[in-house]
């Protein structure tokens, strides 16, 4: 496995870095660019018998010397290629938002489209996600404190993600939904 990757990738994303907003586009490039190294990681993880899970904690683990940069990328990829996952499901938010609407407006109960839509509703989210809901300025702040990189998306981007969790999270509040009624 390559390892010249490891020094240049934050540089990299960092010389990409727009004001006032980042491109989405930018961001796409840079997890396209490094796809294939993110693909050896995780080959050279699976090949070693190396669990992953974003913000673990690797200082028991006894290739930790060898793996903490490796680990640090793919944190800061996997972070990255979720904001993007937000971007490709505004589609579907869009959709489930005209069927919530649909459903109101025929006062049908909205149960079923509640269940359909748990794993998007209930998050968690990512920070900057759920700091928008809050604030609700135009500028979504993104921050990745591990590398202290902060930038900002233009809140249009995810306008019907932040539109349907509002209507999720109204639809648990007033129809008094209990957090167990929607456990599976």
């Amino acid at each position: 496995m390559r390892n010249d990757h490891l020094g240049k990738y934050l540089n990299d994303f960092e010389s990409l870095i727009d004001t006032p907003f980042m491109s989405l586009d930018k961001i796409e490039w840079w997890l396209l660019k490094y796809a294939d190294f993110h693909s050896e990681i995780t080959t050279y993880y699976r090949d070693n018998n190396i669990g992953y899970s974003p913000n673990s904690d690797l200082e028991a683990h006894p290739l930790y010397p060898l793996i903490i940069n490796l680990h640090a990328f793919l944190d800061f990829y996997h972070f990255l290629n979720e904001i993007t996952e937000y971007t490709r499901r505004e589609a579907y938010f869009k959709e489930e938002i005209k069927e919530y609407q649909r459903l109101k407006a025929s006062q049908d109960d909205p149960k079923e489209w509640l269940f359909k839509n748990l794993k998007f509703g209930l998050g968690p989210h990512p920070q900057f996600i759920a700091d928008a809901n809050a604030f609700g300025n135009d500028e979504m702040i993104v921050i990745h404190e591990q590398h202290d990189v902060v930038f900002y998306l233009d809140r249009k981007h995810f306008s019907a993600v932040l539109e349907f969790i509002e209507i999720f999270e109204e639809v648990v509040n007033t129809q008094q939904i209990l957090s167990e009624q929607l456990d599976f």
